[in-house]
């Protein structure tokens, strides 16, 4: 799946993949790669926090969520924790804003993923008792970079939104509309590498 790629404002092609569009789509995979991994556990009879049960529950508050209103609640609650996503900080998914995406799902299983993150399988020693020396987290260094690659996505098209609701004008670009006004999308498409915004 590519997480870059900005469609053009404009036209019916635009509209089938605006970033709202890419963002929600981006959002419901997300879902699916982390029920993966918690049915993988379950195959492993890994006592996860997170149950299949879960991420059915969280799926279906996402795809049925409309896509202008979930950007925007996430635009709302995590613009502030941009430089946490963009520098992989773990402390992020530990934070309230780190769930923003799941911001219409009941409350328990929003609290159930929040513990993923953290959670460490424990191997027993021959006697029954936990070796703790050689616990592994669950969501080892590769998944957590895959987790990461959805959250820069999200961003990404988080700015190219703005910059597209802003309505820029065709010849100075300049906006014509205030639209969080308190991001600089200059700013943001050249440290987050964006070529191209529309």
């Amino acid at each position: 799946m590519s997480t870059d790629k900005v469609i053009p404002a404009g036209g019916e092609e635009a509209k089938k993949h605006a970033p709202e569009i890419r963002f929600h789509q981006n959002v419901v995979a997300f879902c699916d790669y982390v029920t993966e991994i918690v049915e993988l556990a379950n195959d492993e009879n890994i006592n996860c926090p997170v149950t299949p049960f879960t991420m059915t529950i969280l799926k279906a508050v996402v795809s049925a969520s409309d896509p202008h209103k979930m950007m925007q609640s996430f635009i709302n609650k995590s613009q502030e924790s941009w430089d946490k996503i963009y520098e992989k900080n773990l402390d992020y998914f530990r934070s309230p804003e780190g769930l923003a995406v799941f911001d219409k799902a009941p409350k328990e299983h929003v609290e159930a993923f929040s513990k993923l993150i953290d959670y460490k399988i424990i191997p027993l020693k021959e006697d029954g008792s936990p070796d703790t020396e050689k616990a592994t987290f669950l969501v080892n260094e590769e998944r957590r970079e895959s987790l990461w690659k959805f959250f820069h996505s999200f961003v990404k098209q988080s700015i190219c939104y703005i910059y597209i609701q802003r309505k820029p004008d065709p010849v100075t670009k300049k906006p014509t509309i205030s639209f969080c006004p308190k991001i600089s999308i200059k700013n943001l498409t050249q440290k987050w590498n964006i070529v191209k915004l529309e």
